[in-house]
C-alpha cells in the first residue's frame, strides 16, 4: 500500500472518494468479498485503489509506457532483498496488489520459481486484468490466507516478501511473533523476510520488535520521500551472523552484473541500515485468548473488522 501526504488526505476527508475518482478515467469497478476496488487510468499510468468510506488508498502503480519500472518506491526497495540470501530458487509474497513486484521479478530473474499469495480473488482478476500478472510455469498465483498458506505448504523459500494491506490496515494475524516463527520455519538456509511497514497504518517499533525477537537480524530500507514526510520503510530480517554492508555492496554488484535489473540493486542497497527502534517497544503477539488458530485467522480477515475503516474515513 502506498501512503498519502497529509494534504490529499485532508482533501479526501472533504470531498468524497468518488468525486476525487471521478477526475480520472475508470477503468473498472469491482466489490469484492474483501475490498472495494478502483481501477483508473491517469496518463500513461493504472492505478488499483482500495476505497474506504471517504477515503482511497493507492495499492499499485503501473506504467505503460515502461512495464519493467517499479514506480511505487518501497516496490523497489523490496528488491534490496535480493542481496541478502544464498541463492534465488524460490520467492514467496503475500500481498499481491496488482503484481508489480511479481512482475519484475519474473522479468529479470528468468530461472526463479516465484508465487503470490492474494487472498481477494477480485484483486487477481484485476491484476491479470488490466496490470500485465501473467502467471505462467515460474509465477503461480494462489488465492488464499497467506498465514493460512504457510500453514499448510511446507516447502521452503530464499525469500518471502509480507505486503498484505487492505485499505487503511494489516490483519493482525501477519504482523505477530508467532506469524514470523512460521514464517521462518518456510525460508531455506540462509533466507529473508522483507516486510513493507507502512508508517501510519503499523507501528513501526512493534513490528521490527516482532521481527527482531523471531530473527535476530533487521535491516531497514527506506523508500526516499522528502523530509517531514512519512514514509514507507522494507524491513529485511534474517538469522545468523550479520551481514556487512560491504558483503552486502558487493553482493549487490554481483548481481546486477549478472541480471541488469531495471533499478540498480547498488544505489537500493547503499540505503539501507540496522533497523532503529524503540528497545521498549512490545513485540506483536497473536491473541492468547482465542482457543482456536483458524478462527482467529478468519475473524482477522472480515470485511466488517472495525479497523478496516478508520474514524476520519467514515
Amino acid at each position: 500500500m502506498v501512503w498519502l501526504p497529509r494534504a490529499l488526505l485532508i482533501f479526501l476527508l472533504l470531498v468524497p472518494a468518488s468525486a476525487v475518482l471521478a477526475r480520472d478515467s475508470i477503468v473498472e469497478r469491482l466489490d469484492s468479498p474483501y475490498n472495494s476496488i478502483v481501477v483508473r487510468k491517469v496518463g500513461a499510468s493504472v492505478y488499483l485503489d482500495f476505497v474506504v468510506g471517504r477515503c482511497e488508498f493507492v495499492e499499485s502503480i503501473r506504467e505503460l509506457d515502461d512495464p519493467t519500472k517499479l514506480p511505487v518506491a518501497y516496490t523497489r526497495a523490496v528488491t534490496a532483498a535480493l542481496v541478502f540470501p544464498k541463492k534465488l530458487d524460490s520467492i514467496l509474497e503475500i500481498g499481491v496488489g496488482g503484481g508489480s513486484t511479481l512482475s519484475y521479478l519474473q522479468h529479470f530473474l528468468p530461472k526463479t520459481r516465484l508465487t503470490g499469495v492474494e487472498i481477494d480473488p477480485g484483486v487477481v482478476a484485476m491484476a491479470t486484468k488490466h496490470f500485465g500478472l501473467k502467471p505462467d510455469g515460474r509465477l503461480k498465483i494462489e488465492v488464499a490466507d497467506g498465514r493460512k498458506y504457510l500453514a499448510e505448504h511446507p516447502g521452503l523459500h530464499d525469500i518471502i516478501i509480507v505486503d498484505a494491506y487492505r485499505g487503511t490496515w494489516v490483519p493482525e494475524t501477519l504482523t505477530s511473533v508467532e506469524f514470523f516463527e512460521l514464517v521462518k520455519a518456510r525460508l531455506s538456509p540462509g533466507g529473508v523476510v522483507a516486510q513493507n511497514v507502512e508508517p501510519t497504518t503499523l507501528f513501526y517499533d512493534s513490528l521490527a520488535a516482532s521481527l527482531r525477537e523471531v530473527f535476530g537480524n533487521v535491516e531497514a530500507f527506506s523508500t526516499g520521500a522528502a523530509a517531514g514526510v512519512p514514509s514507507n520503510v522494507v524491513l529485511i530480517a534474517y538469522q545468523g551472523k550479520a551481514k556487512s554492508r560491504a558483503e552486502l555492496a558487493k553482493r549487490a554488484e554481483v548481481l546486477q552484473k549478472q541480471f541488469a535489473f531495471r533499478h540498480a540493486l547498488p544505489a537500493l542497497v547503499a540505503g539501507g541500515k540496522p533497523a532503529v527502534f524503540d528497545a521498549k517497544a512490545a513485540a506483536f503477539r497473536d491473541d492468547r485468548n482465542s482457543a482456536n488458530t483458524l478462527l482467529m485467522i478468519d475473524r482477522a480477515n472480515s470485511r466488517n473488522t472495525p479497523r478496516q475503516r478508520r474514524e476520519e474515513c467514515e
